[in-house]
């Protein structure tokens, strides 16, 4: 597409020639003849003062927010917000060729966005996936780097997605992605919020910056699905414009969940909304299971599903991996892989198995380095409120030191007779294995689907699934 076109859209002012743009990007490296380089400023760099380089390596222009005296440059109030706009333009707009879903919240992201497109698909509506796992609009996942995808890989994934024959997107928003403007511009038809608690702190350094962020999802959202009973709802539902849709298992709101019942093996509860009255049957467990079949229910019948068919879709819902993720099915304990990785997510699985083990717990897990110290020794101590025992191990320690990190989380523990440190995350996981008996569980915490550990000298390949699944039957199993 030619330069002129391109920032037909946006704030700019343009000097230069009209040269034609192949791809556009903010990141050097990726950088070759036919590039269009915006200078985004970062937490550690500032391409403005990589634009000269980029010239060199090949770009036919750049987009600053302040003159460069570069032969080809567009000058714009937020690099940001233009390299969204600019990405849309090039891949044709495909945001207002779909119907769009954004799901946003601290813990549930990740699984209320599966279970929307599970219950769409389920109703004859093609749809695509773009979040945490990666990006799906048909052909199976693609890793896309981040939960939300940087604007340029949004706007590819949905041009996929339309050329793949789809009417929807169903995306996870992080906080990150809202701040950073990667969605800028989009046509959200429904967005949906699960619910907040303290995380990314060391990036928006407060929770009304943390909130701030993401109730921008929110403001030109066509319909807004709210977690009634969450605190932070109340805020976000000032900045709506549109239509506003709850959810809750305690007071009346436009979806309640009634007489809840929660076993090992899956929940079931009575749906009483104004589109009708239905029971829903959940092959995963826990009151946070509730919560997030109600979102995606809800925000199935607002895209256009009846009530009844969405209740019924949700009995055949599927697992989420690394989400209350079952294992070693022939052990005589339970085994979960989950993602809890905030104070919040924690005390929600331990509380949840809490209610249907009946053996004790014993729980495996780690705080990531780089990321909010303060929950440390908070999660230490629902550990130790809950879990029989607790394995202390590294959960992508990065460049900071990982036994700094195992004690910070131990000085929450009110029993140190509950708690055995061992840094390696492998040797931790057989621990756990080998001192439970039947009748107990095994939580393996923290990494979920994730598939490499992040330390100081590198990433190496690590599944925590496959970890237990190989100790059990290598080891452990008789």
């Amino acid at each position: 597409m030619n330069l002129k076109k391109l920032i037909s859209g946006t704030a700019a002012e343009f000097c230069g020639a009209d040269v034609e743009i192949e791809y556009i990007t903010d990141c050097l490296e990726q950088v070759h003849d036919g590039a269009l380089f915006v200078c985004v400023r970062g937490q550690h760099t500032d391409g403005h003062q990589l634009a000269a380089q980029a010239i060199s390596e090949g770009a036919r222009a750049v987009v600053c927010e302040h003159t460069l005296g570069i032969a080809n440059e567009v000058v714009v109030p937020d690099t940001r917000v233009a390299l969204a706009q600019m990405s849309a333009a090039l891949y044709g707009y495909p945001a207002r060729q779909l119907s769009l879903i954004g799901v946003t919240g601290t813990n549930g992201k990740t699984t209320v966005s599966v279970w929307i497109r599970h219950i769409l698909e389920q109703a004859g509506k093609k749809s695509a996936l773009i979040g945490t796992l990666g990006a799906d609009s048909g052909d199976g996942f693609e890793d896309t780097g981040h939960t939300t995808p940087d604007s340029t890989v949004f706007n590819r994934k949905l041009r996929e997605s339309v050329d793949g024959g789809c009417a929807y997107a169903v995306a996870e928003i992080s906080s990150q992605a809202l701040s950073q403007e990667r969605c800028a511009g989009f046509p959200f038809e429904i967005a949906v919020f699960t619910n907040l608690s303290p995380e990314h702190l060391d990036y928006h350094k407060t929770m009304e910056a943390y909130a701030g962020e993401k109730a921008k999802l929110f403001k030109a959202a066509g319909t807004a699905v709210l977690n009634a009973d969450d605190l932070y709802t109340a805020g976000i539902r000032q900045v709506c414009q549109g239509k506003v849709v709850t959810f809750s298992v305690h007071d009346d709101a436009d979806y309640t969940a009634k007489n809840i019942t929660v076993r090992e093996d899956g929940v079931s509860y009575i749906l009483v909304s104004g589109e009708g009255i239905a029971r829903v049957n959940l092959s995963a467990t826990g009151l946070f299971s509730v919560y997030n079949s109600m979102a995606a229910i809800a925000a199935c019948v607002e895209a256009g599903v009846p009530f009844g068919e969405a209740c019924i879709c949700a009995g055949s819902l599927p697992a989420v991996p690394g989400r209350m993720q079952r294992v070693i099915a022939d052990a005589p304990f339970s085994v979960y892989v989950d993602y809890a990785h905030t104070p919040m997510a924690l005390h929600a699985v331990l509380h949840s198995l809490r209610q249907t083990v009946r053996g004790k717990q014993i729980l495996v897990f780690g705080c990531g380095g780089e990321r909010d110290p303060e929950k440390r020794s908070k999660m230490g101590e629902i550990a130790s409120g809950y879990a029989a025992l607790t394995v202390l191990t590294d959960d992508n320690p990065r460049s900071e030191d990982p036994r700094q990190i195992l004690e910070q989380i131990a000085s929450g523990f009110k029993s140190k007779n509950q708690l055995i440190i061992e840094p390696d995350r492998r040797k931790a996981i057989a621990m756990a294995l080998k001192k439970a008996k039947p009748g107990d569980c095994v939580l393996i915490a923290g990494k979920g689907h994730e598939k490499v550990q992040i330390t100081a000298q590198g990433s190496f390949p690590f599944d925590d699934v496959k970890t237990a699944e190989e100790i059990w039957n290598s080891s452990i199993k008789k």
